[in-house]
């Protein structure tokens, strides 16, 4: 007998050679091809298929992030010129005080109120789309980052922004920290 295959049927039909993968069904006094039903059967990995599906979800939700932004893979912006804009944030820290008000003009001169002008603009510039809104599809952890709101609005590569940023869950978090020193302070 090959190594392949191996005796599985008992009693009046028996001799018959079979592949592993093959199960033998008793159906009556030797009927069939060898003596009895043959049945193919697939094998399982043991793997169920919705832990499978599951991982492959949390692995795709985090492809093509470059730190919460919702941006392409690419975190350098396709323009060789760097981007230049005016931007206004209100930063609310959420402890009942009135909101911050910042300013940045990333054209030459850089200017603005913000701790490090020149780096923020830096900072933006070497983001692909620092602007761009969580897609409504996205997968986001539930964490809790702090109360601290912010609204960043104005101009940025000759588009109009008007961004609300909050840290209520995973998506946002990585979003706020990926706009760094644009949002100073604590929770910034």
């Amino acid at each position: 007998m090959p190594p392949a295959t191996r005796r599985l049927a008992a009693g009046p039909c028996t001799g018959a050679a079979v592949p592993p993968a093959t199960r033998r069904l008793a159906a009556g006094p030797c009927t069939g091809a060898g003596g009895a039903l043959e049945h193919r059967s697939r094998t399982s990995p043991g793997i169920p298929a919705a832990v499978v599906l599951g991982a492959l979800t949390v692995l795709l939700s985090a492809c093509g992030s470059d730190g919460g932004t919702a941006a392409g893979p690419s975190s350098a912006p396709s323009s060789t010129a760097p981007a230049t804009g005016e931007l206004v944030v209100v930063l609310d820290r959420g402890e009942g005080a009135q909101p911050e008000r910042y300013t940045l003009s990333c054209a030459e001169p850089v200017t603005g109120d913000l701790p490090d002008p020149a780096g923020t603009c830096a900072h933006l510039q070497g983001l692909a789309d620092p602007f761009a809104a969580i897609p409504g599809d996205q997968v986001c952890s539930q964490q809790y980052g702090g109360p601290q709101t912010a609204h960043v609005t104005g101009r940025w590569a000759g588009d109009d922004v008007d961004l609300l940023l909050a840290r209520t869950n995973g998506c946002q978090l990585a979003q706020w920290a990926s706009l760094g020193p644009l949002l100073p302070g604590p929770g910034g």
